[in-house]
């Protein structure tokens, strides 16, 4: 939590052109590993979200989904990466699987 810390000065920092947040990374350094949704962390993502926009800095983030990616443009974020490679991998093998099945 040190970064979110510092963040008003790395801002200031004239080639650094955007932040990408690790929510992940983010829970953990809270003590709250995996977990993006609690207070304390979308606190964070908030100060980090004023910050970044104040000095007219993109912010990014993963969305695992649509859904998640139409939520983070709401708040802010524009350098969104959509789709996470475990949860489409997984999604298309139950779709293969259950396409392969023979109806009885």
């Amino acid at each position: 939590h040190q970064v979110v810390d510092n963040l008003v000065d790395m801002v200031q920092v004239e080639r650094v052109d955007a932040f990408v947040l690790g929510l992940f990374d983010l829970s953990g350094s809270l003590g709250h590993l995996g977990d993006i949704s609690h207070p304390a962390v979308q606190d964070a993502v908030a100060h980090v979200m004023q910050i970044c926009h104040q000095k007219g800095k993109p912010v990014g983030v993963l969305a695992k989904d649509a859904e998640d990616a139409r939520r983070w443009r709401r708040k802010g974020a524009s350098l969104i990466v959509a789709g996470v490679d475990s949860l489409l991998l997984g999604g298309a093998a139950r779709r293969l699987a259950q396409d392969c099945q023979l109806d009885s």
